[in-house]
């Protein structure tokens, strides 16, 4: 390596470095202020942990979309799947006695499976994802609402954990949870041949094949792994509420719109930050800016979606800017 490479390497370095230190302090000011705004009721040590709690399932559902839609493919889909995949944990952890067992393994097998099949339709029947993903939302739905209709004409209750398996939805647990998930995906994104794929493929496919990559299976495979955070975003879900109640009607779409804002949000982070920071913090952020909004007054259901809605598409402009279909 040339004195001048050098040179260039460490000036990029430092530059990046400088870059996340400002970012950081910016943000740090800014919470200084809102605090001192609010009367402060912001930087106090309830509402921060209520802040991370509330996030931890969100970073883990952004993850699953940093594999899954990483690839290109845009579904729906998953937040009806989030939905019952944390309904089939609560079943095999309560209903078949198999405890935490049962609660990790239904909710990542059946995530799992669920974005498997969705993928293999797009692949192999080649049906637009969009598409796809709003007929499968209404599938999933449906099967989740009948076994819940099953249950409240037999006089039970369908899924609810009550005070048994939740530790995976408190504190500290969850925050070791997502730390070991952290590190997973940063490893996988980073270090692996999937990772390496997911990237190409989801840059310019055709790229990708041209190189040698398998882009079917560089898909399914980044499918798996985010079926694997998809389903740890269910376990924790409904550790965290006791119960995660099926619905019907395309509304499970509007419970990954945090997490699309997150993704969006830490697209335009990945600057500054590698893509498993960015995730987290951009989805933290995104927590802390509905708190803000509800401590300064105002009404969740219409100017905070109002907010939020301009902050996707903003993050949706500032991500897509640049874009060449190289590898990433």
């Amino acid at each position: 390596m040339s004195d001048v490479t050098r040179k260039r390497g460490v000036s990029f370095l430092t530059r990046q470095t400088k870059s996340q230190i400002i970012t950081i302090a910016i943000l740090i000011v800014v919470f200084i202020l809102v605090n001192i705004i609010v009367g402060n009721r912001f930087l106090t040590w309830t509402n921060i942990s209520s802040i991370l709690s509330n996030s931890v399932s969100s970073v883990l559902l952004v993850f699953a979309l940093c594999f899954i839609f990483g690839t290109g493919i845009t579904d729906l889909s998953l937040g009806a799947v989030s939905v019952l995949a944390s309904n089939v944990a609560g079943i095999l952890a309560l209903n078949a006695g198999l405890g935490y067992f049962g609660l990790v393994i239904g909710g990542t097998g059946c995530a799992v499976l669920c974005v498997l099949l969705n993928m293999s339709f797009m692949q192999y029947l080649k049906i637009p994802s969009w598409i796809l993903g709003i007929g499968m939302t209404m599938i999933y739905e449906g099967i989740g609402s009948i076994y819940n209709s099953h249950m409240v004409n037999q006089g039970k209750q369908a899924v609810s954990l009550g005070d048994s398996y939740r530790i995976l939805g408190r504190q500290p647990y969850n925050y070791i949870l997502l730390l070991i998930v952290i590190v997973v995906a940063y490893f996988i994104y980073n270090r692996t041949s999937i990772g390496f794929g997911l990237r190409a493929v989801g840059s310019n496919r055709s790229v990708a094949e041209i190189m040698g990559i398998d882009a079917t299976k560089a898909t399914l495979y980044a499918g798996i792994v985010g079926g694997l955070f998809l389903g740890m975003a269910a376990v924790v879900s409904i550790s965290y509420s006791s119960r995660v109640t099926p619905t019907t009607g395309l509304t499970t779409i509007g419970t990954i719109f945090t997490a699309i804002a997150g993704f969006l949000l830490a697209q335009t982070l990945t600057k500054i930050f590698n893509i498993i920071f960015a995730v987290v913090i951009g989805t933290i952020l995104v927590t802390v800016i509905y708190n803000i909004m509800t401590l300064f007054g105002i009404p969740s259901g219409t100017w905070q979606e109002v907010v939020m809605g301009l902050i996707v598409l903003i993050g949706g402009i500032i991500s897509n800017r640049g874009t060449k279909g190289a590898v990433k």
